[in-house]
């Protein structure tokens, strides 16, 4: 009976003609069949009526030998928990994900697991498939920060979506406000070349991703906050001249008000021939594109003597292409397998390119940003000052509007102690 249970009927692949073979005979014919006899015998012993599979499945409810306790899982979560987060550089609002350090990667954290954090604990270290896995499953889920461009949304919405009529009209504007932008730059660049920088001068800025220092691979530095370290650039196109302006936190932040600062100085410095100045800047809020940053160009109006006009303009948002950009690139290339402590980021900078020329580096102290805020007051006052003379504001209110405070010079920026940039 088992050897007539164990003939089936199958297709014979020498001559498409149907026949009957016991089970032995099937698996010596066919070698990976041979290899998997007992599957074989199994399933024919527990074929039903229909043709179906009908045996019990014996794998389950049974504990893997190999399976990682909780206690080896906690202790990868303990550690994966030392690294310090830190911030994008752009805008993530819309997402819960977490950044660590840039120069860490999912083998280079278990190397530290394994060799320092396994020792010092005394206990067996999971594989790197296990880490690995535990890492990618993470809540909240973690990511190695590479600073680079956000996408654009509006791009990206409209090349997802299935139907593209909705938003095509809004997408064709954005793409030609991109283009013409584009075309303006490089008409403002072309000027300033064949003017040879004597009384117009086109430039570019934007501040770069947050450094650290100490920046060096030490282990237990992966461990520990470090201080942040801001890089304001400056790009001039008409000799492809780059200016850094390095400070670290205790100088200053990261908002309008630093960069402000910064571009006042950069001002500053320029040849007494120079009379025009167009500038180009992402639309970042925080940095670029606000009340301070005007009052900082007015401010350089009004003080400079050969600067009569200065054009703030803003490229279309997600697609700046700005050349002030590629220095950034420049100096992410050249620390690259560098240790540095102090000050060693102004020397990285100055030595990051050779040609045309190096980069021009300033570090800035706190006592040399400017307070925009208290301009932009002063500004409001000579305006509601004017409102007075016209009759506008009665004239029995002027003694409350001459009284409001405010300054007649930029004054330095102050902090209190308890204010932090952090997130």
């Amino acid at each position: 009976e088992i050897r007539i249970q164990r003939c089936q009927e199958y297709w014979s692949l020498t001559n498409n003609t149907k026949q009957k073979m016991y089970l032995s005979a099937l698996t010596q014919t066919f070698p990976v069949i041979r290899k998997n006899h007992r599957v074989v015998g199994t399933c024919m012993n527990n074929i039903g009526l229909n043709g179906v599979f009908v045996g019990k499945d014996k794998r389950t409810n049974h504990n893997a030998l190999n399976k990682t306790s909780t206690t080896n899982i906690d202790f990868v979560k303990e550690h994966i928990n030392n690294f310090p987060r830190v911030a994008s550089h752009y805008c993530r609002k819309d997402t819960s994900k977490l950044y660590l350090l840039s120069d860490l990667n999912k083998a280079k954290m278990y190397r530290l697991y394994k060799h320092n954090f396994c020792t010092e604990n005394n206990i067996s270290p999971v594989s790197f498939y296990v880490y690995s896995k535990i890492f990618d499953s993470f809540e909240p889920q973690l990511s190695f920060f590479i600073p680079k461009k956000d996408q654009c949304f509006l791009c990206n919405a409209y090349y997802a979506a299935t139907d593209k009529t909705e938003i095509k009209n809004n997408w064709d504007q954005h793409k030609h406000r991109e283009k013409v932008a584009m075309e303006i730059k490089s008409n403002d660049k072309l000027k300033s070349a064949l003017d040879n920088g004597l009384t117009f001068r086109t430039i570019s800025f934007d501040l770069q991703a947050i450094l650290s220092l100490p920046y060096t691979g030490d282990n237990q530095l992966y461990y520990r906050k470090k201080l942040n370290v801001y890089n304001f650039t400056i790009f001039d196109s008409f000799k492809n001249d780059g200016y850094c302006y390095i400070w670290d936190k205790c100088n200053g932040k990261e908002g309008s008000a630093e960069v402000g600062s910064c571009l006042i100085k950069y001002l500053k410095q320029l040849p007494e021939s120079v009379s025009h100045v167009t500038t180009y800047s992402d639309t970042c809020g925080g940095q670029n594109r606000n009340k301070n940053i005007v009052a900082a160009m007015l401010f350089a109006i009004n003080h400079l003597q050969n600067l009569e006009t200065i054009d703030v303009k803003y490229m279309e948002s997600e697609h700046s292409y700005l050349e002030a950009d590629s220095m950034h690139a420049t100096i992410e290339r050249s620390r690259k397998h560098k240790k540095i402590y102090t000050t060693q980021w102004a020397l990285l900078f100055s030595t990051a390119r050779i040609k045309p020329s190096p980069y021009k580096v300033t570090n800035i102290h706190y006592d040399e940003f400017y307070d925009l805020e208290k301009l932009v007051k002063e500004k409001q006052k000579k305006d509601l000052e004017y409102l007075l003379e016209i009759k506008i504001i009665p004239n029995d209110y002027k003694y409350f509007y001459d009284e409001l405070p405010t300054t007649k010079q930029c004054q330095p920026l102050v902090f209190s102690d308890d204010e932090d940039d952090e997130p």
